[in-house]
């Protein structure tokens, strides 16, 4: 009985954790794409859109689909790629 508590308690925590990340992913990707706008007007590089909308589609990942880490893993990955891309362009 204590067991099954403790369980309890360690997935809500977890639950939180990722709850924690996706809204720390969420702030930096509405940061980026202030910023990555501001870069495309500047320079009208093709490869900040490129990043942008991968990092849209990894927020959507992460969001629409918390249950399953493995989509969160995706959606992070997809995110850091789009980072990557709009510093590369």
């Amino acid at each position: 009985m204590v067991l099954s508590k403790y369980q309890e308690r360690q997935k809500g925590q977890l639950g939180d954790f990722i709850y924690l990340i996706v809204i720390l992913g969420l702030i930096l990707m509405i940061a980026a794409v202030i910023v990555g706008g501001f870069w495309y007007m500047i320079t009208k590089g093709l490869t900040k859109v490129i990043g942008i909308l991968f990092m849209v589609i990894g927020i959507f990942l992460s969001v629409l689909l918390l249950e399953q880490t493995k989509h969160l893993l995706v959606g992070i990955l997809l995110i850091i790629i789009g980072i990557i891309l709009i510093i590369i362009g």
